[in-house]
């Protein structure tokens, strides 16, 4: 704990109950997925993930807002660089397109942590609409990182232009960090949860429309993300410990079928639709 001025302190490291959580399952993941990557010949996107992978779990210990933006913003700038780097067609592109929506985001987390600092909270801490400006501004800018509608199209663009390894990583940390906030900042915030349950719903339909099958696992992880949000906005002790245990399993889930398609992609010369992915069992019994 570092004392800035007389009215902001900076605490790098803050573990409680939800910190926790968070931040034993992004160590266990980071571990795994560095042995999924353990290949990779990019020296690039290898230090992309690990600043990532860093300042994703440096976010959820952040016990003061300064330090929670600074690693937000970290994790932007690599998770840009990781899409960069990807192998997809399109991932110039996609990379700008993502660049420029979590700039936007993180832009918006560091108005409301200002107007916060105004209003005498410098602490991760909750929040309640009577906080003003700060509360609407610092929920937008979140959202955008739980890729909330209408601000997801940045997950299901970006993520198919990955390199399997690059998804893995993308998979679990942004939206989770986006999560582990909104539990911090927003638990209770009871109107959420009808917008959660719309978002699990919609991007359910979404993911079942879908034959590429990067593209289906994005639209499902929005899907999971509506569920979590839908249960940390009851405020209750089991919705809000539901909401934590999700992202973690979710985290664990998720990436055994993120490295399964990618297993897939890399033994198939980089197929990714469904249809053309028939017979696999046979091709690949392990």
């Amino acid at each position: 704990t570092v004392a800035v001025t007389e009215r902001i302190t900076c605490v790098f490291l803050r573990v409680d109950a939800l910190s926790r959580v968070f931040a034993l399952v992004f160590a266990v993941v980071s571990v795994l997925a560095a042995l999924y990557a353990i290949n990779e010949k990019t020296r690039g996107e290898r230090a992309a993930l690990l600043i990532y992978a860093g300042g994703g779990l440096s976010a959820v210990l952040a016990g003061d807002l300064i330090g929670f933006v600074c690693f937000w913003e970290l994790m932007a700038a690599a998770s840009a660089a990781v899409v960069w780097l990807g192998d997809g067609a399109d991932k110039v592109r996609s990379s700008f397109r993502y660049l420029v929506m979590h700039l936007f985001g993180g832009n918006l987390v560091l108005i409301g942590a200002m107007l916060l600092w105004a209003r005498g909270i410098t602490q991760v801490e909750g929040i309640r609409p009577d906080a003003g400006a700060a509360f609407w501004v610092l929920l937008a800018g979140i959202a955008i990182n739980a890729a909330m509608p209408p601000f997801h199209t940045w997950l299901p663009d970006s993520y198919p232009e990955c390199t399997p390894e690059g998804m893995l990583y993308l998979g679990s940390f942004t939206t989770k960090v986006a999560i582990y906030a909104m539990i911090r900042f927003f638990g209770g915030t009871h109107w959420l949860a009808l917008f959660g349950a719309l978002t699990a719903v919609f991007a359910a339909c979404m993911a079942l429309m879908e034959n590429d099958l990067r593209r289906l696992l994005s639209y499902h992880i929005i899907s999971q993300l509506g569920m979590m949000v839908a249960g940390l906005a009851t405020g209750l002790e089991a919705g809000l410990d539901g909401a934590a245990l999700h992202a973690a399993f979710n985290i664990l889930y998720k990436g055994v079928l993120i490295m399964g398609i990618g297993n897939l992609y890399y033994a198939t010369g980089g197929l990714r639709k469904i249809t053309d992915l028939a017979g696999m069992g046979k091709k690949l019994p392990f």
